[in-house]
């Protein structure tokens, strides 16, 4: 007869079981310490361990209640107690727990601690050039995140305390310089600190010292020839570069002159007696809101053929392509003489382009920008050939229009249902003549308006943002003091966003799967169907 054990009997050693479990488990506990400080500076090392006693077994790590993966970033002892981030990042900030198992192969959660990860300092200088006029007020500042105070040094030396400076704000990231000198000019360093020395950036910032224009030298006195051009210069001494004007007799010049308002050459081209008056430059910047002025200078414009010999250069402006004579005998009556021209040393015979007359005169005729030199006409006496000395020496310029650039596309960019096209351009040969700007032309599709944008002469580059159409043609003129030049390559780009493309892809699908289930449902032919969806 087989023996059984009586139901009490059963539910009674269970009893006692499940009793001693809860006895052994009262008896073990799971405690958690961080054994580095709480807030930890980036890259430094953060240690947890966790403390069991009694029968429980760490099985895994948790932070902000997510389990933490074996990698190289974290290392676990073998029995998995302790937890070693050997440099913490700032994503290791963050709630950790550890997680063990009892003999009743239930999960227990430590308490949690909490891990800061000290971030390094960022700063940044609001410019990284700030420009201030002289004797004027100036404040420098920086900017960032997770720094206590800031510290500030001129050209390596520390300036906390020193007279003239002025450190305010709550970090002390401001600077202020009450009245600018040209000594302040120089390199500013602005230093983030936080409580943890070795958590530390820095950034620098220049100041630039301007001051108001002061003419070094103005035009001077001079006569010069009639049919040949007149220099006259501006000398300034100014931060930022000034604006320079002319006058003539007290007011100021007309179109007919040419001024390079930043350099402040006047250029008279092929000069008239009327030109003859008393000139002065004046010049102001963005530090002044008055004018500096030269003194004037009288000048004077006498016929050439009144004045056998010139010791000084003469210059004459040709426009390319056109003719010009320039006269050099002054006394015909010499018959003893002759006048011969020479150019970079060498005697000059007549060519395709250069007549060499036998009354003296040279006659350019097209002129061509080779031909752009200093000509020198000289008296050679027939009894003491070939010795000669020399009777004028002319500057020749043949000026015209620029060439045209060559223009390529840098790249399209989309944002908002506009396209972003930039591009660059070489700098052409500027015709002699100084190029004031470039002038970008473009059109949407083969028959859109043209629209133009302007770029200084300084910049060779430029961002155009236009409608995404399909097609949009590009081109570049350059523009100096004389005329345009020709029109660079077109370049044609499509400016269509793709997105935009798929787009339409997939509301044409979806058009043509709706059209279909509602023919099969309606049974209405599918082209008359599509026709009353679209009215």
């Amino acid at each position: 007869m087989a023996m059984t054990v009586p139901q009490s009997s059963l539910l009674l050693h269970l009893l006692f079981t499940s009793l001693a479990t809860s006895a052994a488990m009262a008896e073990s506990s799971l405690n958690l310490e961080l054994l580095s400080l709480q807030d930890v500076p980036i890259n430094n090392h953060a240690s947890f361990i966790c403390t069991v006693t009694g029968s429980l077994t760490v099985v895994k790590w948790t932070k902000d209640d997510a389990t933490i993966d074996f990698d190289s970033h974290y290392e676990f002892t073998s029995d998995m107690s302790e937890l070693d981030i050997d440099s913490v990042d700032a994503i290791d900030a963050g709630s950790y727990q550890c997680v063990a198992q009892g003999a009743d192969k239930k999960m227990y959660e430590s308490n949690s601690k909490s891990l800061r990860v000290l971030a390094r300092p960022t700063i940044h200088p609001t410019n990284a050039t700030a420009f201030a006029c002289k004797g004027s007020p100036v404040t420098l500042s920086c900017f960032g995140r997770d720094f206590t105070h800031v510290l500030w040094w001129f050209k390596g030396v520390d300036i906390q305390n020193q007279a003239g400076y002025q450190i305010s704000g709550n970090t002390n990231e401001r600077l202020v310089i009450s009245t600018v000198a040209s000594s302040n000019a120089g390199q500013y360093t602005c230093k983030a600190i936080n409580q943890y020395s070795s958590l530390a950036s820095s950034a620098m910032q220049v100041l630039e010292v301007e001051y108001p224009p002061a003419i070094l030298e103005g035009p001077r006195n001079g006569s010069f020839l009639e049919e040949y051009d007149i220099h006259l210069f501006c000398d300034v001494s100014t931060m930022p570069p000034a604006r320079i004007y002319w006058k003539r007799n007290g007011i100021l010049i007309g179109k007919r002159y040419q001024v390079n308002y930043e350099e402040g050459t006047l250029i008279i081209e092929n000069s008239v007696k009327s030109d003859a008056g008393k000139y002065a430059c004046f010049a102001n910047n963005s530090c002044t809101s008055t004018f500096v002025e030269s003194k004037e200078a009288e000048i004077k414009v006498v016929d050439g053929k009144a004045v056998p010999f010139y010791s000084q250069n003469v210059y004459k402006t040709i426009p390319v392509g056109e003719n010009a004579e320039i006269q050099c005998k002054a006394n015909q009556s010499l018959q003893s003489e002759t006048v011969v021209w020479s150019r970079n040393g060498k005697w000059l015979t007549s060519t395709k382009h250069l007549t060499l007359a036998t009354n003296g005169q040279m006659i350019i005729r097209q002129a061509t920008y080779n031909l752009s030199n200093t000509y020198e006409c000289n008296v050679r006496s027939r009894l003491l050939a070939p010795m000669a000395r020399l009777f004028r020496r002319v500057v020749v310029t043949v000026k015209g229009p620029p060439d045209a650039p060559r223009l390529s596309l840098q790249g399209v960019k989309h944002d908002n249902g506009r396209a972003i096209a930039k591009f660059n351009w070489t700098a052409p040969f500027d015709g002699n003549s100084r190029i004031i700007d470039y002038w970008l032309y473009y059109r949407s599709g083969d028959d859109g308006q043209w629209f133009s944008h302007t770029v200084d002469d300084s910049q060779h580059s430029a961002t155009i943002a236009s409608p995404n159409v399909a097609t949009t043609e590009f081109f570049v003129r350059a523009r100096n003091t004389r005329n345009f030049s020709e029109k660079s390559n077109v370049v044609r780009v499509d400016v269509s966003d793709p997105s935009l493309f798929f787009l339409r892809i997939r509301v044409y699908l979806e058009r043509s799967q709706l059209l279909l289930l509602l023919q099969q449902a309606s049974f209405v032919p599918l082209p008359l169907l599509a026709c009353q969806l679209h009215h």
